[in-house]
């Protein structure tokens, strides 16, 4: 038999009678009246969703004259903030009330703690946003209630859930705003998708999170992961678009929130890094009428639920990143060369102009290395320009593999391709590293099983200020005129440019 008697009640159910604040001792309504006020004025001055969460508890504990709980669903953890007045002994079993009233599931259903009560009223009041439930409010009456006080409450609770609101709509904008100058900063198609992916879970304080590309060729998604796995560069995730849940947002375009109910699906196909059991949102990258992928979010099931707020946040979101996505794609389409996937040549131009005005403002020099294919016009005589453009194919990804991750490849002309290496001053460390991409070309190539064909380079070296160029044409010209000498001199050679005796 439990000792104390346990109510849950709308605010305008807290008083015993309707009347009860119009017959209440004049003084104690004047008492109320005043501690409802400075509670207010707190509440609707306050700028984080604790402090709101603390004016409205301390005020209700006032008012009610006994201990209160307040207990709020954030978006990484519940809030919570406690009125004891001296009575610790009551704030254990009131957090419990508090959170059964918030959300019942995280709770056990086991009302032992009631029996704590000692046969005083308790009373739980829910912190509702229109339909949906988004904390409580769990407090004991005291001695000296009058009754009178549910007028007042219900007007705080409606502030209350107004207040966080305005704090919330002020969190996301800023947020919008930082995302947009974070993700504006480059046009870098995979180094946007890992910023992305980074700043939703950050943002959400998801466990993890994971952004589709649909490949409308393959008819699959390539996945880029959150920042706790770090995927080989070479390999792409790829997710089946038929059986998974970013595979349906895709299909459908529309959203999708699960929280307790199974899906269709599997979160993650094959990359089931955080399990099955998990909540997720996933909403749709959407450009105009074009679905360009997903966004999921996953969270542990001890996490608080996803809401309707992190939905509509998301996908504004979402529609950012698929602008930002699709602007990267346009410039790369600028940018690169179309079949090699190199940088070209007006990248090079640019890229060159910027290393040399650099040099201008921090003295940081760097070395140009300008490699051109031996024979490669024979190739294409002989086996066609199919098999040439295999060979061209080829030699940029071998280049990209051998060259450090920051340094970058242009295709300066037909079968001629410029390196940039910042920071490099040392023509040994040059030569080298020329030395390296010689002999990574050096090699025979089979075409589609059926041609084999031999490929060299002949590469020229110039460096800045060491060779003393006048202009970025100059240093340019130092380098090619060295490649040509590596031609001259038998080819499938490294020549670094000489230096002026002046």
């Amino acid at each position: 038999m439990l000792h104390g008697a346990v109510v849950c009640v709308p605010l305008c159910d807290l008083s015993h009678s309707r009347h009860s604040v119009a017959i209440a001792v004049p003084r104690m309504i004047e008492q109320s009246l005043n501690l409802w006020r400075t509670g207010l004025s707190a509440l609707l001055a306050a700028e984080t969703e604790q402090s709101a969460l603390g004016a409205v508890v301390t005020t209700v504990a006032e008012m009610l004259g006994g201990p209160a709980v307040g207990v709020l669903r954030g978006r990484a953890d519940y809030l919570s903030s406690v009125a004891a007045f001296g009575q610790d002994r009551y704030v254990a079993p009131l957090f419990v009330e508090a959170l059964l009233g918030a959300d019942a599931r995280i709770v056990a259903r086991q009302r032992r703690h009631q029996e704590l009560f000692a046969g005083r009223r308790v009373v739980t009041i829910p912190l509702r946003d229109e339909s949906k439930v988004l904390g409580a409010v769990s407090a004991l009456l005291g001695d000296k209630h009058g009754g009178h006080e549910s007028a007042y409450i219900a007007i705080l609770e409606l502030a209350f859930i107004r207040t966080v609101q305005r704090i919330r709509r002020i969190a996301e904008t800023r947020l919008l705003y930082e995302i947009s100058l974070r993700l504006g900063s480059t046009l870098d198609l995979p180094q946007l998708l890992h910023e992305v992916v980074a700043l939703a879970a950050h943002t959400f304080v998801a466990t993890t999170s994971r952004i589709f590309l649909y490949d409308e060729r393959a008819g699959d998604l390539v996945m880029t992961p959150g920042p706790e796995i770090q995927p080989s560069p070479a390999a792409a995730l790829r997710v089946p678009l038929e059986g998974t849940i970013a595979g349906r947002v895709v299909r459908e375009g529309e959203p999708l929130i699960c929280n307790d109910q199974p899906v269709d699906g599997r979160p993650l196909a094959e990359i089931d890094d955080v399990g099955v059991a998990c909540k997720l949102i996933c909403v749709p990258l959407k450009q105009s009428d074009r679905t360009l992928g997903a966004l999921m979010l996953i969270n542990q099931r001890d996490r608080p639920d996803f809401l309707d707020e992190d939905l509509r946040l998301l996908t504004t979101i979402a529609g950012t990143i698929a602008m930002m996505i699709v602007n990267a794609r346009l410039y790369r389409r600028a940018i690169r060369d179309a079949l090699t996937g190199a940088y070209n040549r007006g990248a090079f131009d640019n890229a060159l102009l910027e290393y040399w005005n650099r040099w201008k403002t921090t003295h940081e020099g760097f070395a140009l290395i300008l490699l051109d294919l031996d024979d490669f016009k024979q190739i294409n005589d002989h086996f066609g320009h199919l098999t040439g453009d295999t060979v061209l194919q080829t030699v940029t990804r071998l280049l990209w593999e051998t060259l450090r991750e920051d340094d970058n490849i242009y295709r300066y002309g037909g079968e001629e391709f410029g390196i940039l290496l910042g920071n490099v001053t040392d023509p040994a460390i040059a030569a080298t590293i020329a030395e390296r991409l010689r002999a990574a070309l050096d090699r025979e190539l089979t075409i589609s099983n059926l041609v084999t064909v031999k490929i060299s380079a002949s590469l020229g070296v110039a460096l800045h200020p060491l060779h003393g160029a006048t202009s970025s044409r100059a240093l340019l010209d130092m380098a090619d005129e060295a490649a040509y000498e590596g031609k001259r001199g038998g080819k499938n050679r490294v020549v670094v440019a000489p230096l002026s005796r002046v």
